[in-house]
């Protein structure tokens, strides 16, 4: 994430098509409402930058910290450290696990997961489709997807992105969810 595609006035990250996955399809900028937690988040790290005098076009750029030994200052953290660190705290079962689409597919599993007090999904799949955008979320067929441009009309997304929110900062996790091992004293 860039600091140029947050617009704290609306709240919205605004992923530029071009840095989508579905970007050379459908050419239409992605835009994500940010929940409170997401914007304390922001809101933190934008601190933690200033106080260090550390210029980034990178929201989660390295910054100075005990765990930062070999970053670059101001660069995301490299794929392949990401991946080591989160291999780290896995099980030996569990360490084929990769970082590619974890999070979107955890999110969209919740999303599924979600009913009303009714018991009918709380969420269309178009919705969550869009959410986590794939092209489809923009219409029911491909002729629908070129002539509908609603990146903008966010008012669906809104109650999917808070209740993600409320659900990864409860400290509840569902057992299917692999904790990280906690490092031992001196590693």
């Amino acid at each position: 994430m860039r600091w140029s595609e947050y617009d704290r006035a609306e709240r919205l990250w605004i992923l530029p098509w071009h840095r989508t996955k579905e970007g050379d399809d459908i050419r239409q900028d992605h835009v994500i409402p940010l929940s409170q937690p997401a914007i304390d988040i922001l809101d933190l790290i934008d601190r933690i930058q200033k106080s260090q005098n550390l210029q980034t076009e990178y929201v989660f750029g390295n910054y100075r910290s005990r765990w930062c030994r070999n970053g670059k200052l101001g660069h995301p953290i490299s794929p392949a450290t990401m991946l080591n660190s989160m291999r780290y705290g896995l099980s030996k079962a569990d360490q084929k696990a990769t970082v590619h689409g974890n999070v979107r597919t955890t999110f969209r599993s919740w999303g599924e997961e979600q009913n009303g007090p009714d018991g009918r999904p709380r969420f269309a799949d178009k919705d969550l489709e869009r959410a986590i955008g794939h092209a489809i979320g923009f219409g029911p067929n491909e002729t629908a997807r070129i002539y509908t441009r609603q990146s903008r009309r966010i008012a669906a997304l809104i109650p999917i992105f808070d209740g993600w929110a409320k659900f990864i900062t409860s400290g509840g996790a569902p057992a299917d969810v692999i904790p990280f091992r906690k490092r031992a004293q001196g590693d």
